[in-house]
Formats: structure tokens, C-alpha cells, sequence
């Protein structure tokens, strides 16, 4: 566990932030507000409705050969300039029948460069996987658009597992 003292953004109060470990990830702990600033922020922002959920768009420019053979690809350089040593965000997966459900998320490629996508099979059902572009669907038109805001796969992550868990492979 790593914790941190940090000084509130908002009343200016010192507090303990708890960067790792077990309760990291309690609403209330937070990098920039103390727990009392923070529990306002969030029952503030419960009133606010959201205009955005997150979604997944269907493409054909990308097969899902080419996806899994970029990722492998990326996977190899990563290792090459890292001495060797590949690390990676493990992610919860679904089981059936003795075999585990492959996921991924890549960084978009060919025409989808700039992108996020996501990959998933079942390893005996191969040919019915599927290759897919993040995105968001706008809840008052009910239009979906790609994402293009992420900064790196590490914010793609987060934004896919705050999917409900039957709209992202689990």
C-alpha cells in the first residue's frame, strides 16, 4: 500500500491519499479533493444527467487476423524496448466449458489509426470473433461516434471496464 499526503484543491485541508492497495479505489479517495470535498463533488454531479454512455461501433476495414497479428506485433516491440520485459493490464475474463474468452484492447491501426479497438473470440468459435471501435453513444440522439480523445490504452481501459459488465465481454 502507498500512501500519500496531498493538500485539498478545494478547502486546502492536508489528507492521506491512498495511491495503491486495498481501498484505492473507494469513491472518496481521491488524488486532488479530501474525502469530505469529494463526497459533495460526486452528490453533486448526481444531478447532473449524463449525455454520453460508452459503446462499441462494428467495422470491416480490420479482420481479426490483422488485429491479433498487430497486437503480437506491438506486444514483440514492447518486449524489444523494454530489455525483454512486457508489462500489460491483466483483465478479468469470462470462462465456458474449460476455455477462457480472448479480449483485447489495441491501439487502432490502417484506417482506424487514431483509434481505440477491441478484440474478442471465443477460441473455439474463432471465425464468429468480432474486431470493434470504442465509442460513445449520445443519449439524447441516440447517434454512436468513435472515440478519438484517448490519450493512450491505459485511459481506453478504464473508459471499457466502466461498461456494464454484459457489454464488455464479461
Amino acid at each position: 500500500m502507498v500512501e500519500r499526503l496531498h493538500r485539498c484543491a478545494h478547502c486546502k485541508a492536508p489528507y492521506t491519499w491512498q495511491a495503491s492497495g486495498e481501498g484505492c479505489f473507494e469513491p472518496l479517495n481521491d488524488q486532488k479533493y479530501c474525502a469530505d470535498c469529494k463526497k459533495v463533488v460526486l452528490e453533486a454531479l448526481m444531478r447532473v444527467p449524463k449525455r454520453f454512455k460508452p459503446a462499441r461501433l462494428d467495422q470491416t476495414e480490420i479482420a481479426l487476423d490483422q488485429a491479433e497479428g498487430h497486437y503480437q506485433e506491438q506486444m514483440r516491440i514492447r518486449a524489444e524496448q523494454n530489455g525483454g520485459l512486457v508489462s500489460r493490464r491483466v483483465m478479468a475474463t469470462v470462462f465456458r466449458k474449460g476455455e477462457a474468452k480472448v479480449f483485447n484492447i489495441i491501439e487502432g491501426f490502417g484506417p482506424h489509426k487514431g483509434k481505440t479497438l477491441v478484440y474478442e473470440y471465443w477460441p473455439s468459435e474463432r471465425h464468429e470473433g468480432t474486431v470493434q471501435l470504442f465509442a460513445q453513444e449520445d443519449l439524447i440522439t441516440g447517434k454512436k461516434t468513435a472515440c478519438e480523445e484517448f490519450g493512450g490504452l491505459n485511459e481506453a481501459e478504464k473508459y471499457m471496464w466502466s461498461l456494464p459488465k454484459n457489454e464488455h465481454g464479461a
